[in-house]
């Protein structure tokens, strides 16, 4: 029986097939997969060998060799059971396992410490990347806490406004300003009904109109009422619109500052201002030409009245007299009386 015959029956075939299925199912994952590892590349090949090592060694040694009597020609069915071949299977594990040990000692333990090296540096570089996002976001969080300090400090706050969504957001300082919490409706409406009555027609078309329709900025001092005490305060809003590619307004995004005190200090200011004017404008100067008599010293108003000296003064000016006698009129009064020439001898004398 010649070679090509003994591969000529069927079930014989589809065996051979089978491991070539196997073989080929690995060595076209390999060629595919494009796989990083150096090991599990290795590991494929390694199975792949094993694959046809362990298909042959089921069919020379197996429990159900005798079974095959039938599937395959006898007088192979007849060499595979003779004892003296039974070195065949043993000598294609050896070279299986040699085959495999050489590709372990060759390929694996190389590559896998340059592949180890290079995991090395790549976990040391995504350490480091890791740090450095870290301090990043570390400092970020403090550059965010310093920035609501000063905004607290500051009694100020900001907000954005999407124009399109009818909804703004609000930092936390601006909460605290108006009094709000996170469930209070932010849109057009949550925000009117926290500017103060009287405020209300003017600020809802100071927005509609000049904001929104002429596109300008947003710069105004209200009222609002704080939605945790129902104070009334003093804030200056401050905001910059921004447009889309159709310049149509799509966002708001502002400053507002709680400037109570400051409204207060302002108005204290004008009002000493203004009674400092009044106080002013009440003062009386005397100014111009005034009749006086050539003997009596009486003045004429400008009703036609003759007033003392002193009378008229007094109406013209905050000055309050007090009277006494000078040397010459003491003289004449008391000039020849004995007490009077002797307190003036004692005057002199000291």
């Amino acid at each position: 029986m010649t070679f090509f015959t003994l591969f000529t029956p069927v079930s014989y075939w589809i065996l051979i097939a089978l491991w070539l299925f196997i073989f080929a199912f690995y060595v076209n994952r390999i060629r595919n997969s494009r796989l990083k590892s150096r090991l599990y590349v290795t590991l494929l090949i390694i199975l792949a060998i094993d694959a046809f090592r362990t298909l042959f060694e089921s069919v020379y040694f197996g429990a159900w060799y005798t079974s095959l009597v039938g599937l395959i020609p006898r007088s192979i069915h007849n060499f595979l059971v003779r004892p003296e071949y039974v070195f065949i299977p043993k000598i294609l594990n050896i070279l299986a396992a040699l085959l495999i040990i050489l590709i372990v000692f060759r390929r694996w333990f190389p590559e896998e410490e340059a592949e180890r090296k290079k995991e090395a540096v790549y976990t040391k570089a995504l350490e480091n990347e890791i740090r450095e996002r870290q301090a990043i976001e570390n400092e970020l969080k403090q550059s965010r806490a310093r920035l609501m300090d000063a905004q607290g400090l500051a009694k100020l706050g900001h907000y954005v406004f999407d124009i399109k969504k009818d909804a703004w957001t609000s930092s936390a300082g601006l909460d605290n300003i108006f009094g709000i919490n996170k469930n209070f409706p932010r849109d057009v409406r949550g925000w009117l009904a926290l500017v103060h009555p009287d405020d209300h027609d003017t600020m809802e078309a100071y927005l509609q109109e000049t904001v929104l329709a002429e596109h300008k900025r947003f710069d105004k001092e209200y009222r609002i009422i704080d939605q945790a005490t129902q104070k009334t305060k003093w804030v200056h809003g401050l905001g910059d619109i921004r447009l889309d590619e159709h310049h149509s307004p799509v966002e708001l995004f502002g400053t507002i500052q709680d400037i109570t005190e400051q409204v207060h200090m302002r108005t204290e200011r004008e009002k000493l201002i203004r009674e400092l004017r009044d106080a002013l404008e009440n003062v009386k100067t005397l100014s111009g030409l005034l009749p006086i008599c050539a003997k009596c010293k009486k003045i004429r108003d400008d009703k036609g009245y003759w007033n003392t000296l002193e009378a008229y003064i007094q109406s013209h000016s905050n000055v309050l007299f007090s009277h006494g006698l000078c040397t010459d009129c003491s003289d004449d009064l008391y000039g020849k009386q004995e007490w009077y020439i002797k307190f003036k001898k004692d005057s002199n004398a000291n």
